[in-house]
């Protein structure tokens, strides 16, 4: 498997491709996120941008803070119309 070059990635992106990378090597990435999961770290200074951009793209999102947590926002369900 390549290798991830660290540049001036936020302390929060750091996680998320540590994490990424280890669950893909273990092949346990679809036990643990659903599928088309969107990362985002906390610390982005385009944070607010990503979140809308994701969240408009209805598909589920896991927001990782520089401390490791993160929490899972589901994915956008369709309304049903009104009868």
């Amino acid at each position: 498997m390549g290798t991830v070059t660290k540049g001036n990635n936020s302390p929060a992106t750091e996680i998320i491709f540590d994490r990424v990378i280890a669950l893909l090597e273990e092949d346990k990435f679809d036990e643990n996120y659903p599928n088309d999961v969107s990362f985002i770290a906390a610390d982005l200074p385009g944070f607010g941008e990503a979140m809308a951009e994701a969240l408009l793209g209805g598909k589920p999102i896991v927001v990782v803070f520089p401390d490791g947590r993160e929490r899972l926002i589901p994915a956008a369900t369709a309304r049903q119309p009104q009868n």
